[in-house]
């Protein structure tokens, strides 16, 4: 009887360790973390807030296995319409006028671009507005790291502010050094952008084209 004893006791404590073990939540609560692998250290040692260079495999990643993402300011076939693709100054801040838009109650958490410069690029920055294309445009997180021409891929640390209720978010771009962007002059895929002079919203221009810049949003917060 006494061994029985034992054995009941022995059997519980075993029980009570595997039922400790199986509640401990060892599922990823930061899902972008889970994606990257090459950037995943600088990722971790970020500051909030800040944009960190990633791969493009990183990026797909980031698009294919988040939930509820949407890809906004410019959809993918311009980036590789590559027949259409012109080149501009840098020094602008560029907003296009299209329906990629970032839906209410959405997290900004990614985005690349595509520059044509020799040059490195330090001091680009994300910018977003719920008060229309080309008001209220506002720095989005710090300056985009330093970078070298090409398409570009960057993922955002702790995103915490979403799109307002009720609004839609609107994405551009300051482009501090030389641009590319799609043009099909007289096609029925004309579409406007708008820009302005420097790193500010001023009063804009217009020129027929788009931009080639892009982010993801999500309206699932799914990090820290």
């Amino acid at each position: 009887m006494k061994h029985i004893k034992l054995s009941l006791i022995l059997l519980l404590f075993i029980s009570l360790i595997f039922t400790s073990c199986k509640d401990e939540d060892t599922t990823p609560t930061d899902k972008i973390e889970a994606q990257l692998s090459a950037s995943k250290t600088a990722y971790n040692n970020a500051a909030d807030g800040a944009w960190i260079l990633i791969t493009e495999a990183e990026y797909s990643a980031l698009t294919t296995r988040l939930a509820s993402v949407s890809k906004v300011g410019t959809t993918d076939n311009f980036f590789t319409n590559t027949d259409n693709h012109e080149i501009n100054g840098g020094g602008f801040t560029w907003s296009n006028n299209n329906s990629v838009t970032m839906p209410s109650g959405s997290y900004l958490f990614a985005f690349k671009y595509l520059s044509n410069t020799d040059q490195t690029i330090t001091n680009s920055r994300v910018k977003v507005s719920t008060t229309g294309r080309y008001a209220g445009l506002a720095n989005f997180g710090t300056a985009l790291p330093s970078h070298a021409g090409g398409t570009n891929y960057f993922v955002i640390k702790n995103s915490n502010i979403p799109i307002a209720s009720g609004s839609t978010g609107y994405l551009a771009m300051y482009f501090s050094e030389t641009s590319t962007y799609w043009y099909a002059e007289g096609s029925d895929e004309d579409v406007i952008m708008q820009w302005s002079i420097g790193n500010a919203t001023t009063t804009p221009n217009t020129s027929n084209g788009i931009l080639l810049y892009q982010g993801l949003s999500t309206t699932e917060k799914q990090w820290d």
